[in-house]
């Protein structure tokens, strides 16, 4: 029996922790139209914050039917909604059949747990903080529908920068009796921000307020903060994410503010007596991310159906904004179940496979899967999921997507221990160009230890640049460890000073 006709569309929400959208704030998909449904109108609708009393504490996204004109329209449909992980495959699914809807009509919502999502089964749900929504549907007793594919990617865009300073200029409110110390941020364009100030209460706990400046410019935002002495051990730290002003406490004037507290490493650092002296000319490292509210998205059409057989076989004309590539037969071929005949397992997750391209793509894995090997499971426990998944489609489409830093490490490092050397290069290339604080320690140790030099070079050059924000952080007191390198990077910061 054939396989019934159906339109799917599969919605990928780029940077989705920063969503904004709160309480019945709702992010709308691109809109589709299905013609074998008397051309009508479709979009997805996802609530970041759902708070209806079944929906609390989780994402909901329901499928909508939009009302073009005063005319009704009932059409029956079977539905599924689906939340996918990083290898395309379900991960929570939901399925309504024989659903009559009409104009403006919301179908029952896919609800998914803000704490799985989140926190329990983050690297599966949000591989790259990206949340990836697939719909099918197909029509009930009705052969006029074709199959037919939208991908639609809607991204939140988000703003970064880091601040590194000395806590000096104490102000001592003594109505409150706290010890007050002032930062403001000032975005690119000249523009404030934000104002962070630091206070001791009374009682010796140490907070983080933030006041928001322009309450139009930052929808939310994540801070994340570092203190240091001079030598560059860590004092106290701090991290938090807020939605203005959802989450801030309205103070003088109306003005929202927000309070978090701050965390000493050691307990001696809370005495009262030691605290005044302590903050006094601590070294901040503080970074902030934050989106603005802008959404940016776009919608592609995947249509292989045949118009006429008139000169043989051709496709429809209007449908021809997309036709299959070699790439999306190959990944096709990578998630299919046919023909898989090897296993690859991480502490989590098993990731079927073709042993003959990863025989011809990996020296690892030509190793493993000689002619006398009858294994059928091969345990990968040091990658996570994202990055095997990452790599697989590099050893089957030799093409890599939506590289980022922190994501092109971990292949850098994969690609030496698989024996993979042009996705080595393509790791090393990108890395060169794309350093940053948070990473950068990270990059030379792996460049000197793979030997490297173009990118150890690279690394070097970033870290005796950016010398006062990376010397002294977390990624620093890790590469203590590798003294020789420690060392080399002192020797050139003197020489170069």
């Amino acid at each position: 029996m054939a396989e019934r006709k159906s339109t799917t569309i599969t919605w990928k929400i780029k940077n989705f922790s920063f969503c904004w959208q709160k309480n019945e704030g709702e992010l709308c998909g691109p809109t589709f139209v299905i013609e074998g449904l008397q051309n009508s109108k479709w979009t997805l609708l996802l609530f970041p914050r759902a708070s209806r009393s079944k929906e609390e504490g989780s994402i909901a996204c329901y499928l909508y039917h939009k009302k073009e004109d005063t005319e009704t329209h009932e059409v029956e449909i079977d539905y599924e909604l689906s939340a996918l992980g990083c290898d395309g495959q379900p991960l929570e699914t939901v399925s309504f059949p024989k659903c009559t809807m009409q104009g403006n009509d919301w179908s029952s919502p896919l609800l998914l747990r803000k704490k799985i999502v989140f926190i329990e089964k983050r690297d599966e749900f949000l591989p790259n903080d990206s949340l990836r929504i697939r719909c099918r549907i197909r029509q009930v007793n009705q052969e006029n529908i074709n199959t037919e594919r939208y991908f639609a990617t809607t991204r939140i865009e988000v703003e970064k920068f880091s601040l590194l300073g000395v806590l000096i200029g104490r102000i001592d409110d003594l109505k409150s009796h706290e010890k007050i110390y002032s930062v403001e941020f000032i975005s690119s364009s000249g523009t404030p921000l934000i104002l962070l100030n630091f206070k001791i209460d009374e009682e010796g706990q140490f907070y983080a307020k933030i006041k928001q400046a322009n309450p139009e410019l930052m929808k939310f935002c994540k801070c994340k903060l570092n203190f240091t002495d001079k030598r560059g051990k860590k004092i106290a730290y701090g991290q938090d994410e807020f939605l203005f002003p959802h989450d801030t406490i309205p103070l003088y004037h109306g003005a929202p503010v927000w309070i978090f507290p701050l965390t000493f490493t050691e307990q001696k650092y809370t005495r009262k007596s030691n605290l005044s002296r302590m903050i006094d000319n601590l070294k901040l490292h503080c970074e902030i991310s934050y989106s603005a509210g802008i959404v940016t998205e776009k919608m592609k059409k995947v249509d292989y159906s045949i118009n006429t057989f008139q000169n043989g076989c051709c496709f429809k004309e209007k449908r021809q904004e997309y036709l299959p590539t070699l790439k999306d037969d190959l990944i096709s071929l990578m998630t299919n179940a046919d023909n898989r005949d090897i296993k690859l397992r991480t502490e989590n997750k098993t990731f079927p496979a073709h042993s003959i391209i990863l025989s011809a793509r990996s020296l690892f894995f030509r190793n493993e899967l000689n002619h006398k090997s009858k294994r059928k499971t091969i345990y990968i426990n040091d990658l996570d999921n994202e990055t095997l998944y990452q790599m697989l489609v590099f050893l089957y489409t030799d093409t890599i997507e939506n590289l980022e830093p922190k994501s092109a490490v971990k292949l850098y490092i994969a690609s030496e221990r698989f024996g993979i050397p042009s996705l080595k290069y393509i790791c090393s290339c990108f890395l060169q160009n794309n350093l940053d604080t948070s990473i950068c320690c990270n990059v030379l140790q792996a460049a000197d230890q793979y030997q490297d030099n173009d990118l150890k070079k690279a690394a070097l050059r970033y870290i005796l640049e950016h010398a006062d924000e990376v010397i002294g952080s977390d990624m620093w007191q890790d590469l203590k460890y590798f003294t020789e390198l420690t060392e080399e990077v002192l020797y050139l910061k003197s020489i170069k000073s």
